[in-house]
C-alpha cells in the first residue's frame, strides 16, 4: 500500500517499512501552525482602534515573525448599537469577499470568533469598523500563525 500524498511505501510493501531519511526531512519541513502561548494582555482594544468605517492598517511585525502568511486572531467585540461589523482582511485586498467578518445583531451584546487573516509580506493586515459609536469592547489577541 501507498500513501497517496508523500508516496511513502507502508510496511510490507518491500522495503522493509522504512521510511527514507529524505522524505522524514522533507515531512519535517513542511510549515505548521505555531502557537503564540500564552500572552498576558490582549494585543489591540477599542481604546487602540479606530471605529470610522473606514480600512485601517493593523501593525502585526511586532508579534509574527518575518515569513509569516496567515494570522489567527481571536476576536471579542460588542457594539454600541445593533448590526455593527468588525472586518478584517490581508493588506491591499478591494473587493471585499476574502475577508474575515464578526457581526453583532442586536446593541451591547458580545460576540467572538476565531479569524484567520492573511497578512502581506510587512506583516500587515486591514480592518474595518462600522460601529458609528465608539464601541463598548473590543478585544483582539494573536493566538498564533502560520509560516
Amino acid at each position: 500500500m501507498i500513501n497517496s500524498v508523500f508516496q511513502i511505501p507502508q510496511a510490507g510493501a518491500g522495503a522493509g517499512g522504512a521510511i527514507p531519511a529524505d522524505l522524514i526531512a522533507a515531512i519535517a519541513a513542511i510549515p505548521r501552525f505555531a502557537d503564540r502561548g500564552d500572552p498576558a494582555a490582549v494585543d489591540f482594544t477599542e481604546l487602540t482602534l479606530t471605529a470610522d468605517n473606514q480600512l485601517h492598517d493593523m501593525d502585526l511585525s511586532a508579534i509574527l515573525p518575518v515569513g509569516t502568511s496567515a494570522a489567527l486572531l481571536a476576536v471579542e467585540y460588542t457594539a454600541t448599537t445593533a448590526n455593527q461589523s468588525i472586518i478584517f482582511q490581508k493588506k491591499g485586498n478591494t473587493h471585499g469577499i476574502n475577508e474575515g467578518k464578526l457581526a453583532t445583531e442586536v446593541a451591547a451584546q458580545k460576540v467572538s470568533a476565531d479569524i484567520w487573516v492573511a497578512c502581506d509580506a510587512n506583516r500587515k493586515i486591514q480592518y474595518l469598523i462600522t460601529d458609528p459609536h465608539p464601541p463598548t469592547a473590543i478585544n483582539v489577541t494573536v493566538r498564533g500563525w502560520y509560516p
